[in-house]
């Protein structure tokens, strides 16, 4: 397979496309000729973690606007929460498999999917099959990467916009992670993204390094400060979530590992994204649920310091005395720290465990999630 002639190819008769539905589906087409497999799917994440079937060469067209699965479920939500490609030669006997009835995709045995990363967030996953039970080669995962990247500059804000009626109402269904009901005005908790930060040289390492250090004990006290303004709500016990995460800011492997990165070349973001990213791997890799939770606390830590690298200001509710509903992909515990106590009515969280930390402070305050 002649792998740069075959992505020019598709990259130009996709762009010739108007609709993004044909461009998507001539993606889908071309792969499926390409690298001779017997399907190529596109799954698109639904908002909630679910991933809904958009297009599809192989599986029952039936299913394809219809078929979803839920958040973390079939090797489709492995690779969504992985945010890693899954390559086997046997599907079915994967730990993970989750047989799907209306794709009819019982006749196909490999599976090779592929994650959809737009601004650091995984907004879909490419997936094909063969009835051969094989691996797919270096050369035609690296050939599936490459496509995904086009994918995700392809694909709208909302890709699913055009499977329903532009007047039906969207329900979403969640896992609850504090009891309970809230009304309130919806304040957005928007924050950076470190995962979205590119790899750069660095300029001046030793410059670099000290302002590392810097910033650990800058973030160190605010930490301090939001354990001290929301002590005054809580136990001593859920106060030992802020403990926490000071414990992080001063863990050797996390200090030092940025500074390795830093010495080998990298600038502070991208040294510290390597090393938030490996560990929270690690934590995600875990058995045990309330370990793998962790992970989530990584990547709060890390968009915190990275947030005060960077000097913008922290989103904070501005104004007004109403009740209010904290709403974002990742609510961190700073989030709701920011956030006035007496106002706070509920917690929507578009990512995340019941066991994080984000829902035990919830629940310490009442507050439903």
């Amino acid at each position: 397979m002649n792998v740069l002639l075959q992505l020019t190819r598709i990259v130009q008769a996709a762009a010739q496309a108007d609709q993004t539905e044909d461009q998507v589906k001539l993606i889908v087409e071309a792969i499926h000729q390409a690298i001779a497999v017997d399907v190529c799917s596109l799954y698109i994440n639904a908002g909630d973690g679910s991933m809904v079937l958009m297009a599809s060469h192989g599986l029952d067209p039936g299913a394809v606007g219809r078929s979803r699965l839920p958040a973390g479920r079939g090797l489709v939500g492995l690779v969504a929460q992985s945010r890693h490609p899954v390559n086997v030669a046997d599907a079915a006997a994967h730990p993970d498999f989750c047989y799907l009835a209306e794709t009819r995709e019982d006749e196909f045995r490999s599976f090779c999917g592929i994650p959809v990363v737009r601004a650091g967030a995984v907004i879909g996953v490419l997936v094909v099959q063969s009835r051969e039970g094989r691996v797919m080669s270096e050369e035609e995962q690296a050939f599936l990467v490459t496509l995904s990247t086009q994918l995700a500059l392809v694909l709208p804000p909302d890709p699913l916009a055009g499977h329903s009626p532009a007047s039906a109402t969207r329900r979403l269904r969640g896992v609850k992670g504090a009891p309970g009901t809230g009304i309130g005005s919806a304040w957005l908790s928007e924050t950076v993204d470190l995962y979205a930060v590119p790899d750069r040289p660095c300029q001046d390492a030793s410059a670099s390094i000290r302002e590392w250090h810097e910033l650990l004990a800058q973030v160190s006290n605010d930490v301090e400060a939001e354990r001290k303004a929301m002590g005054k709500e809580l136990s001593d016990s859920v106060c030992a979530i802020f403990t926490a995460y000071q414990m992080l800011l001063n863990d050797p492997d996390l200090r030092l590992g940025v500074e390795r990165a830093i010495a080998q070349g990298q600038w502070l973001p991208g040294a510290l994204r390597q090393v938030v990213h490996h560990y929270a791997e690690v934590f995600l890799a875990m058995e045990d649920p309330y370990l793998r939770a962790r992970h989530e606390d990584l990547h709060h830590l890390g968009n915190k310091l990275y947030l005060a690298w960077s000097g913008a200001p922290e989103n904070r509710p501005q104004g007004g005395s109403g009740p209010l509903i904290l709403v974002g992909g990742k609510v961190s515990v700073s989030d709701i720290a920011a956030c006035d106590p007496q106002r706070l009515a509920g917690i929507v969280c578009f990512e995340g465990s019941s066991l994080s930390h984000t829902a035990v402070l919830a629940n310490a305050l009442g507050c439903p999630r």
